[in-house]
């Protein structure tokens, strides 16, 4: 028998809920909401890009790299959950890189915790920090990250997230958003099955696919990130882009096009993601999928990387989607109401 008192837990969301979506409308499939304003767009790459920039030309690329990776969710964690909420998931997975990098085969289990946060910070409503920070995460479980280097990675790294928690707070407002009520129901079940899911797909990275096999893991937790509501559409959505994406990046490929001229590609891709993510995840997703082919490409051949990174994202997809048929099942048994809430909202 049913609770009422839980029910009326989500009636708001219930009453709130967007009617259902004609799957056949273009409309759709390309339109999600508003652009983001020309000023947010500036000083979130002032944000991102400044830090790879300064710090890869002083100390070479892979302090650049770091500095990525710290500046990059300190801005995205601090847009939606403010910088108070962002700061400790970002250093904590800065820590857990740098034990990657020492115990490689802990790094299963690793994820597996860092996941498993990942669902607390969900049932507080915050989890777009911790996961975006998951997702740079997993860049430490591939090969491209020299251990020599460890110490100069995490500094750079602190560096990043430094300038991109100053930049928000002081130019771009961080944010108070946080995740609806559905989704904080199905957090803690989110982040066990994500924490299996992280587990295995990081293993399988390690194992059995070569060069950059930290794309497995990553693409999973790209699809995990919030907000959780309309799943199963959301990654569909990130799932076309994604092969846009590594389809546009294959034909530049072939065009064997100045170093410096994919350069500005790759920046023109980000900016235009920061731009159109929000109105458009399908042209947001094909945009920043170009964008980090063509950065990366620098090691790799383009079309490879292409096709490579194409046939990983299939891969996490895959694996999202059985992870969230298992989710669905288990709250269909525990909460009917909470379920719907979280298809329809």
């Amino acid at each position: 028998m049913s609770n009422p008192q839980i029910n009326s837990e989500f009636q708001p969301e219930l009453n709130d809920s967007v009617p259902r979506q004609d799957l056949t409308s273009l409309k759709f499939w390309l339109l999600d909401g508003d652009a983001t304003p020309w000023k947010s767009v500036a000083v979130n790459c002032v944000a991102i890009l400044i830090p790879p920039l300064a710090i890869g030309l002083a100390f070479g690329m892979i302090a650049g790299i770091g500095a990525f990776m710290g500046a990059f969710p300190g801005t995205m964690g601090a847009r939606r959950a403010g910088v108070f909420y962002t700061a400790p998931f970002v250093l904590l997975a800065v820590i857990a890189g740098y034990f990657t990098l020492h115990h490689e085969a802990w790094a299963p289990a690793i994820g597996a915790g860092l996941a498993m946060v990942a669902g607390l910070a969900g049932r507080r409503g915050i989890s777009m920090p911790a996961i975006i920070s998951m997702v740079v995460w997993t860049i430490y479980t591939g090969s491209i990250l020299p251990v020599d280097k460890d110490l100069v990675i995490a500094a750079a790294q602190i560096a990043g997230l430094a300038w991109s928690l100053t930049i928000i707070r002081l130019f771009g407002g961080g944010g108070d958003e946080t995740d609806s009520k559905p989704s904080r129901a199905y957090a803690l079940i989110f982040g066990a099955l994500f924490a299996v899911g992280i587990a295995f797909a990081t293993w399988v990275g390690q194992n059995l696919l070569s060069g950059h096999g930290f794309w497995f893991p990553l693409c999973l937790a790209i699809l995990s990130l919030p907000p959780h509501t309309r799943y199963f559409t959301r990654a569909a959505k990130r799932v076309i882009g994604t092969a846009i994406g590594c389809g546009l990046a294959y034909l530049i490929g072939s065009m064997a096009l100045p170093p410096m001229l994919v350069a500005a590609i790759a920046i023109t891709g980000f900016v235009f993601t920061q731009r159109y993510i929000p109105k458009t995840q399908i042209f947001g997703s094909a945009s920043i999928t170009l964008a980090i082919i063509l950065i990366v490409s620098e090691h790799s051949p383009l079309k490879q990387l292409a096709v490579a990174r194409l046939v990983d994202f299939a891969a996490g997809a895959g694996l999202a989607a059985l992870l969230a048929g298992c989710g669905v099942a288990l709250l269909y048994v525990s909460d009917k109401e909470a379920l719907r809430a979280l298809q329809q909202h």
